[in-house]
């Protein structure tokens, strides 16, 4: 892998955590590495930005050695990524995406015990994780939920706080529904549950590191 990282000109590779590396590199060499194009796309509802890719290549020699590449998002976050943007194409509703991560599908791919879903809960996201420099606070999930999740009750949802309570900066805006460290999922019928945890400052991969190993850790009832 790392004589792989050494053919991107102008990168930085660092090691971090034994196992993963980390890449600093611009996107013109992160596209020519992984045989793919990057484009600025801009969220029609948040004005957000991200920098979203087509679908990349791994070298066969390298793919068994990778695990996985985080902080590279794909199609799907915006529906028009601008006039100076190239025009990416949407995930097709048959592949795998955020929005048919559902109870059938955890059952089907993952070796789980049986379950149903809850057939009184009015919810229809789940929130997943979260994390990052952004002020998060049970306040701010319930401006965000009444806004977005109407029909979800109290009892809907809960807090796994798993770090110290982080102090709510943004009490009268609306930051938590345009923040993109708040990952959504459809899922009628599953209760959501709201994870806070550990956080780089500025480095929403690093969470998303925290939370699986975490979850992976500590298990369903940690």
């Amino acid at each position: 892998v790392r004589q792989w990282l050494s053919t991107l000109p102008r990168a930085q590779v660092a090691e971090s955590r034994g196992r993963w590396l980390r890449v600093d590199c611009d996107a013109a060499g992160a596209g020519l590495l992984l045989s793919t194009s990057l484009a600025w796309a801009r969220h029609p509802s948040s004005d957000r930005m991200a920098l979203l890719a087509r679908d990349y290549l791994i070298p066969a020699h390298v793919a068994p050695a990778l695990a996985g590449i985080f902080g590279l998002h794909s199609g799907g976050l915006a529906e028009d990524p601008g006039a100076s943007a190239r025009r990416l194409k949407r995930i097709r509703s048959d592949e795998l995406n955020s929005h048919n991560i559902t109870p059938p599908f955890i059952r089907s791919h993952y070796q789980v015990g049986d379950f149903a879903a809850a057939q009184n809960v009015g919810n229809k996201r789940g929130i997943i994780s979260l994390g990052g420099s952004q002020s998060i606070c049970e306040h701010g999930l319930e401006k965000y939920i009444k806004k977005y999740v109407p029909d979800a009750k109290p009892a809907d949802w809960t807090v796994s706080d798993t770090n110290v309570s982080i102090e709510c900066l943004y009490r009268n805006s609306m930051e938590i529904n345009m923040d993109v460290q708040l990952t959504m999922a459809t899922a009628p019928g599953v209760p959501t549950e709201v994870w806070e945890m550990p956080y780089k400052p500025m480095d929403i991969t690093w969470s998303f590191l925290q939370f699986t190993n975490f979850v992976l850790e500590k298990g369903e009832d940690g």
